[in-house]
């Protein structure tokens, strides 16, 4: 025979079947009854009433389950008389909580003094360990009591946290609703490139989310002080009319100067300037569009019938107007660089043009010039004519190359220069250079030191550019130096990649802020003696390097202190 559960030790046989039924119950189904919503309705109740409704119920409870256990008399007979008691502390705690269950627990306890425990009738308990349970029951009682009271308060304050954490997912749902709707109507007008293209799919998009009869924007114009209509969708009368709203005036004006937007949903109370808002709408929402504190414009949406428009509809409204001024000032700066560059481009194909016509109309006529003084050289003439002569050739000569110059720089302009590409050596280059400057050189009484290390290395380039460079370099050194001064021509061949030249002088130095403008073309830097020439030999140097996929760099200490040019060229491998 299996022993019997502790818990129903002491039973009469004919109850114990009932306890064992009841022990067998899922505790679950009794959590579900309690926290049903109707039983939650009931209990909060109870708790909202006053301290004596609440007590009077576990005093209630209290005596029902003496009550109970009364009847249960003829089953169980003096067996387990407090039974009924511990359910009903519990039933008094959770119903009015941590009072009401002390109440329940102290008269149910003198209760069963009375009635089940010897001598009957009699609040006197003589067995000592009646007694005891007695004392056990009360501080079960109370310790139930504050259990339940403690889990109540825990169960309340996380229905309050659910309650809140509802509330924020669904302002989340909300503002996340609102963020995708702002997301795909800036997502079809932020890539559009001209201005107008993307007004007009904004307001459509704009007018579609926020199911408006009509959508416009109205730009402030360069005076700072009106508004004007630039773009509509659905109605498009107000664009048509063309009103310039000042500031201030108007429906479009008390927008433009409010912090976050308006919404009327009465036009005919309000001052209106539009004629087509007047007439034909009669709700209307709108933010001003601003880029950090500056005004840039208005964008508002209407509807024919009434309709009130909601905090959330000017939300995103806010939230499409912040992206649109930026996009609005973003295409205003593109068509203005646009603009700028069209002109500029202009201007330099007409620069270009011209430095052409006039470059190749004075070649002829320095030519005949130049035919002319070789006659006149051959000639028999006496000495003093002969001097004006030589002048005459030398001040060609220099206009020529002048000219020389212009035609070059013309032809890199235009993309029209070519190279004649061919394996040589740079160190030939470098001395067919020194020899053509070198009465110019001897003329001044330079000290030229020309020194080169390493292996001949073969570079693929157009010999004549490239002597061009060298005698561009060495003019350039020689035009800046004063008598007696030096020049240093070195060539570094020691690199399997590259071979650089570097041309040194002693002249008068570069100011460090000069430097970066020695290669821009009609450039020359203020020196106390203005030197001839047209700034562009530096610029046909830079041009024709970089052609070969060289580089050139220069640098200087200062006035007074000489300058160093460095070119590099490929080699070729």
């Amino acid at each position: 025979m299996l022993p019997i559960p502790p818990t129903q030790r002491g039973l009469p046989e004919e109850v114990r079947p009932v306890v064992k039924r009841a022990l067998l119950v899922d505790p679950s189904a009794v959590i579900g009854v309690f926290t049903s919503p109707r039983v939650e309705e009931f209990r909060n109740k109870v708790r909202s009433a006053s301290p004596s409704i609440r007590y009077g119920l576990g005093l209630g409870i209290a005596w029902l389950s003496v009550l109970l256990r009364l009847l249960l008399n003829p089953y169980w007979g003096g067996s387990v008389p407090l039974i009924t008691l511990y359910p009903a502390v519990v039933l008094a705690a959770w119903l009015g909580g941590f009072g009401p269950g002390v109440v329940c627990t102290l008269a149910s306890a003198a209760t069963a003094s009375y009635l089940f425990f010897g001598p009957l009738s009699s609040f006197r308990v003589a067995n000592p360990g009646e007694v005891a349970t007695l004392i056990v029951f009360a501080g079960i009682g109370l310790l139930m009591s504050g259990i339940i009271e403690m889990l109540a308060k825990a169960n309340d304050r996380l229905k309050d946290l659910a309650e809140k954490l509802a509330i924020e997912v669904e302002e989340r749902t909300r503002s996340n609703e609102t963020l995708r709707t702002v997301q795909q109507i800036v997502d079809t007008t932020i890539p559009a490139l001209g201005l107008d293209d993307l007004l007009r799919d904004l307001l459509t998009s704009v007018r579609i989310a926020l199911k408006s009869d009509t959508a416009t924007v109205l730009l402030l114009q360069e005076d700072g002080v009106h508004l004007e209509p630039v773009a509509s969708a659905g109605l498009r009368e107000e664009l048509e009319e063309k009103v310039a709203v000042r500031l201030g005036t108007g429906v479009s004006g008390r927008i433009a100067l409010s912090e976050s937007g308006l919404i009327i949903d009465d036009l005919s109370q309000v001052d209106v300037a539009s004629i087509f808002l007047r007439k034909r709408v009669t709700s209307l929402a709108g933010v001003p569009l601003r880029t950090g504190k500056r005004l840039v414009g208005v964008m508002h949406v209407a509807c024919i019938l009434r309709r009130s428009f909601t905090a959330d509809d000017l939300m995103i409204l806010r939230l499409v107007a912040d992206r649109v001024a930026v996009a609005v000032e973003r295409a205003r700066l593109q068509e203005g660089e646009h603009r700028a560059r069209t002109a500029s481009d202009a201007a330099n194909q007409a620069k270009d043009r011209f430095l052409a016509i006039v470059s190749h109309d004075l070649r002829s006529p320095l030519q005949s010039i130049l035919s002319a003084v070789g006659v006149l050289q051959s000639m028999n003439l006496p000495e003093e004519a002969g001097g004006f002569i030589s002048r005459i050739e030398r001040n060609t000569l220099i206009e020529t190359r002048l000219v020389q110059d212009l035609f070059d720089v013309a032809r890199i302009s235009t993309g029209k220069l070519t190279l004649n590409l061919q394996t040589t050596k740079l160190g030939s280059l470098v001395e067919a250079a020194l020899e053509s400057v070198k009465p110019q050189f001897d003329a001044k009484n330079l000290d030229v030191q020309w020194t080169r290390e390493g292996p001949e290395r073969s570079l693929r380039v157009d010999p004549d550019r490239v002597q061009q460079i060298m005698t561009n370099l060495l003019t350039n050194a020689e035009k800046f130096n004063s008598s007696g001064g030096w020049i240093k021509i070195h060539l570094d061949e020691r690199d399997s990649s590259y071979v650089e030249l570097t041309v040194s002088d002693s002249g008068i130095g570069i100011a460090p802020e000069l430097l970066p403008t020695l290669f821009i073309p009609f450039r020359q830097a203020d020196t106390p003696q203005r030197r001839f020439g047209l700034g562009l030999g530096l610029v046909i140097v830079k041009s024709l390097v970089e052609l070969h996929g060289g580089t050139v760099q220069v640098q200087s200490a200062g006035p007074g202190k000489g300058s160093t040019f460095t070119v590099k060229l490929p080699v070729v491998l």
